[in-house]
């Protein structure tokens, strides 16, 4: 059996980045594209040789998608965790841009919250967690798929399948 893993990916893209534009950067991660990587999951007790031989390269593949994953979950985090501080920075310098007669933490902390690229960066970020666990359940599915093939293939040294 088959199991699609299907989720976006984040890329970048040339366009303006409201998360830390420093002179001359025009690089922004946004959800780009979807990928769809097939994983057979099933062990097949008949093509034990086949089982082993196509193993490597599917816990291979399970764990490169599991650290793209990380890779863009942590660098979305690094570029929210920049925008949160560089919106916090501007609020302070330039209260009157934010219509602000008084500054308060908790203004201050609102306003943050409330910018457009922040909870833009939110969203990517929290669908970013979601593609990581989805990978991890392929590496985790690619490991059990390996503890299986152990099994059989001991049972079938022992010669379990020869009275059945």
């Amino acid at each position: 059996m088959t199991v699609p893993i299907e989720f976006s990916t984040f890329s970048p893209h040339t366009v303006h980045d409201p998360v830390s534009p420093p002179p001359g950067s025009q690089v922004r991660i946004e959800s780009t594209e979807h990928v769809s990587l097939d994983f057979d999951f099933s062990v097949n007790p008949n093509e034990l040789e086949k089982e082993w031989t196509n193993l490597p390269l599917s816990i291979y593949n399970a764990s490169k998608l599991l650290a793209n994953a990380r890779y863009c979950q942590d660098d979305l985090k690094r570029r929210l965790s920049v925008k949160r501080s560089d919106t916090d920075i501007d609020i302070r310098r330039s209260p009157a841009k934010y219509n602000l007669d008084k500054i308060t933490e908790t203004t201050v902390a609102s306003f943050v919250n409330s910018d457009a690229a922040v909870q833009e960066l939110e969203s990517l970020t929290t669908r970013s967690k979601h593609n990581v666990d989805i990978a991890y359940a392929a590496v985790a599915a690619m490991s059990a798929k390996k503890d299986s093939l152990n099994a059989i293939t001991e049972l079938k040294k022992m010669n379990y399948y020869s009275s059945r």
